[in-house]
């Protein structure tokens, strides 16, 4: 039998470690800016066209390289970082594994133009799939000038998975936004298909926050420090009133090194939990200095996954050097009640409670042509955790709603007996609606109810393309950061169709139009809302998109405990029963209850 085992080409060996360092062009445009930075530059430049996937150019100011240093920095595992084992335990630099370079060239048409400052010429350098094509002296500016074209280029499978541009685009920002803020002490110009987005100027570090995030980030952060022989910690928090519905502003660093710690983030949401709903997530830049020969950051290619020696005691200096700021900027409690809770609580009755029970219709075939379209309809129409009531049960229910009077509950109220349910109807507690049925009552969370109108009104629209809209008289402003301006565009037409009018003026945001039954008051938060969540939705589908922005905007038009008037309810019980599924609200809770008479008798028995 003829030997199979053989070493693979250098050209496979290369492609094959891109995959674990090259995922995206934002992979590109990290490692190539790490690069810059190590280099000892004190400005770069970095311009993309269509997301990166024509072009990453890298511009620094940097040391530069010679000719043999160009050429060797292509080759996997040439670094001038480290020099033996030991090194890789105090790593101060940012790349230092060598391969970056080498993987890039496997899958792109790379151009290199670097020079060193005291030379009177640099080097010019052509690789394309690893191969290299090119290399002669060249008059360029001193530092390094890095073009990347053509990502995948050679990898057609790869390319084809590359998301749209925008998606892209979030990507490269969030790299630089990692970078740039760490690094204060050099400018960066961020340019987009021909267009500035970013000139940052060195700065301290809350005014690069400001750069990259808006102005109105002074007001939400608060500064946190201490110092101990472990570790020091400082950075800012955000005030809870700020937090939001998602992540994208929650940053460690460890020695000037971007990280990702599940350990450490969850010590912080634990220091806020007693003042923020668990559905929100408060900003923080929390910056920490450690003896590089206590961390391991070499455990995972793009380095943003570190092991600390002390994990556990540096999580604790974390969560009291935050919990300290709390207490000392007062920090006034901001929960936001879940709608469940009540603030009027009563002593439970002594007396028994019945055990609840369940119908089953014994007769159902779920497979039967009737309920298998029925089946259907609903996966394509509604939530998957929704359930849908027979049609015949709702219209009889409403007869029943509509015919009863309050004698047949034995109920001595001075009502007009001519008069239908609508008239026999109540709120309590600014929180529910009651009303009667032939074999009891009927409880309705109104904010439930308001939800499932509110959101099969604006799928509605959005499908049929109809959105009413009002006119403002004069603009709201909000200032917004980049990738908030990238995410308002991804929802562009959805936000159009449902009747919101805006224009997007660099950082400025101005809407000129809501939906036709969105407060101006309720605005700016919905417009948030539906921004900050669909950051965390990926899917493409249109129905699915719509959907999601339709129960995004329901809630937010929504007021919780709000008094209504005897008409607003008549309404609301009204638009509810001719929704297409009144049991439950876009987030598959239950809107109603129905208290039979038997139940109420059993309880009021002496």
């Amino acid at each position: 039998m003829s030997d199979i085992i053989r070493l693979l080409p250098d050209a496979v060996a290369n492609q094959i470690a891109a995959g674990e360092v090259v995922q995206r062009p934002a992979s590109v445009v990290k490692e190539l800016v790490e690069n810059a930075i190590d280099s000892g530059a004190t400005s770069i430049i970095i311009n993309i066209k269509d997301a990166g996937k024509t072009l990453i150019q890298i511009s620094d100011n940097g040391c530069g390289m010679s000719a043999t240093d160009a050429r060797m920095a292509f080759e996997r595992h040439a670094t001038s970082k480290i020099q033996n084992a030991n090194d890789l335990f105090n790593i101060r630099t940012m790349g230092f594994r060598g391969e970056a370079l080498a993987s890039i060239a496997a899958v792109a048409q790379v151009e290199l133009k670097s020079k060193l400052h005291d030379a009177d010429l640099g080097t010019h350098l052509i690789i394309k799939g690893s191969n290299v094509e090119k290399q002669e002296p060249v008059h360029c500016d001193s530092g390094s000038n890095f073009q990347v074209k053509n990502l995948f280029y050679n990898i057609p499978a790869r390319r084809k998975f590359l998301k749209k541009d925008s998606t892209e685009f979030k990507h490269i920002l969030d790299e630089i936004h990692r970078v740039a803020i760490v690094h204060n002490d050099i400018s960066f110009r961020l340019i987009h298909n021909g267009q500035e987005l970013y000139q940052l100027p060195v700065s301290n570090i809350k005014e690069r926050i400001q750069h990259l995030f808006g102005r109105s980030m002074a007001k939400e952060l608060v500064p946190i420090f201490s110092d101990s022989s472990l570790v020091k910690v400082e950075g800012f928090i955000g005030k809870p009133e700020f937090a939001k519905k998602k992540t994208g502003y929650q940053y460690f660093f460890v020695n000037g090194r971007f990280m990702k710690h599940p350990y450490f983030f969850k010590t912080v949401l634990n220091t806020y939990k007693d003042i923020l709903s668990t559905d929100l997530l408060p900003s923080f830049f929390i910056f920490l200095e450690v003896d590089p020969a206590q961390i391991d950051i070499n455990i995972h290619p793009t380095k943003t996954e570190i092991k600390f020696e002390e994990e556990v005691a540096i999580a604790r200096l974390i969560g009291a050097t935050v919990k300290e700021a709390i207490g000392k900027f007062n920090f006034v409690s901001s929960i936001n009640f879940d709608e469940e809770i009540s603030l009027n609580t009563k002593p439970m009755s002594k007396d028994e409670v019945p055990l609840p029970s369940i119908h089953i219709n014994q007769e159902y075939n779920p497979f039967s042509e009737e309920n298998s379209i029925t089946s259907l309809k609903r996966a394509e129409s509604f939530d998957k955790f929704q359930k849908k009531e027979n049609a015949e049960d709702w219209l009889s229910l409403m007869k029943d709603i509509q015919t009863t009077k309050p004698e047949q509950l034995g109920m001595d109220i001075s009502i007009d007996t001519e008069d239908s349910f609508v008239d026999n109807i109540l709120q309590w507690n600014n929180k529910y609606i009651v009303t009667s049925t032939e074999n009891g009552l009927m409880v309705i969370n109104q904010r439930r109810a308001h939800h499932r109108v509110l959101y099969e009104r604006y799928l509605k629209i959005m499908q049929e393309q109809k959105g009413m809209l009002q006119q403002l008289a004069f603009p709201l402003e909000k200032e917004i950061s980049e990738d908030e301006t990238l995410m308002i565009q991804e929802v562009q037409e959805e936000l159009f169709q449902l009747g919101f009018r805006f224009t997007i003026s660099g950082k400025l945001l101005q809407i000129t139009a809501l939906p036709e039954n969105l407060k101006e008051s309720q605005a700016i938060a919905s417009f948030d809302g539906i921004v900050a969540d669909f950051q965390q939705f990926n899917a493409n589908i249109l129905f699915e998109r719509q959907k999601y922005i339709a129960k995004i905007l329901s809630y937010k038009a929504v007021v919780a405990y709000q008094p209504l008037k005897k008409e607003e309810m008549q309404t609301l019980v009204q638009d509810l029963f001719q929704t297409a599924e009144p049991s439950y609200c876009p987030r598959g809770k239950k809107i109603f209850t129905l208290i039979n008479t038997n139940e109420i008798e059993y309880k009021l028995k002496l």
